[in-house]
């Protein structure tokens, strides 16, 4: 039986360092220099100007992002609004909406703030009165729009008698 040969491991020195918590503990002065700068370069304050359009040009890619969620529709039907000092307000029609909007919104700040570079963005719920188009259900109402639109329509009926669903 052989002996077995013991191998020499050498470990690379150009890999990556990460901070020891032991060395910081000890007072390291190299470690905590190391902490201090991590810290700061997070903390950093981006405050670039942007314009509603490239808001709306990440809203876009936000919604694509949610489009699973359940607030997506609400994303979808409403442009947000831009107020002073980065406010971006989101139109919504009710407070489960608020809930959902509450739930997600770190995601949609940190989106915002990683894409448009400026961290003083803050996004808000607005509870509106939003209008709806009502739709049209019956023929009668139909016809009723069509003359509206064209009154002309109307002398055609009568004209030629017709009877449409009355």
């Amino acid at each position: 039986m052989k002996a077995p040969v013991a191998k020499k491991v050498v470990r690379s020195t150009n890999r990556a360092r990460t901070v020891s918590i032991n060395a910081v503990l000890n007072n390291d002065p190299e470690e905590k220099k190391e902490v201090k700068t991590t810290i700061n370069t997070q903390s950093q304050e981006l405050t670039e100007p942007f314009t509603f359009d490239d808001l709306l040009e990440q809203w876009k890619k936000l919604e694509k992002m949610f489009s699973n969620q359940p607030l997506y529709l609400t994303m979808v039907a409403q442009e947000p609004q831009l107020k002073e000092n980065f406010k971006v307000i989101l139109p919504i029609e009710n407070s489960i909406q608020e809930q959902l909007l509450w739930e997600i919104k770190p995601k949609i700040v940190g989106h915002l703030h990683r894409s448009l570079r400026n961290t003083k963005i803050e996004v808000e719920g607005v509870i509106m009165e939003i209008e709806r188009k009502r739709t049209i259900l019956t023929d009668q109402e139909k016809l009723q729009k069509m003359i509206e639109e064209n009154p002309a329509l109307a002398l055609f009926k009568q004209k030629f008698q017709l009877d449409i669903g009355e």
